[in-house]
């Protein structure tokens, strides 16, 4: 069974915050004693299951770099090409997790929250 961990981003003071469950629907943090930031200020993300090459859990908006091997009909062959993409969940799937093999060929850049710039097609 896979482990279900979250991790939020504080928008606002750009921060990690790590944890394994929440109480119902909300989230709260205690940043300082009598001070507790909403669920608002936070963007919480999900752990994939998966780790990298390296050996790095894999989370919702990580930025993975991959390789994938294309057919090429006019040589007949498979052209190894490398991708950069963010880590979505669609439809039931997390993507691009499709051809990914855990701990061989995709490897964490960076995350859409603090490196964005890695994609190519960022807003």
């Amino acid at each position: 069974m896979r482990q279900h961990k979250y991790r939020a981003w504080h928008k606002k003071d750009k921060f990690w915050h790590h944890f394994t469950a929440f109480s119902g629907l909300s989230v709260s943090y205690v940043s300082q004693p009598g001070e507790v930031i909403s669920e608002d200020d936070f963007e919480i993300v999900e752990y994939t299951g998966l780790k990298d090459k390296k050996g790095q859990d894999i989370y919702e908006g990580d930025i993975l770099k991959y390789d994938v091997y294309i057919w090429n009909p006019q040589t007949e062959h498979h052209e190894k090409r490398t991708s950069t993409e963010a880590v979505r969940y669609s439809k039931g799937s997390w993507y691009p997790m499709f051809g990914i093999q855990e701990d061989v060929n995709s490897e964490i850049i960076g995350n859409v929250f603090e490196n964005k710039e890695l994609l190519i097609n960022h807003d």
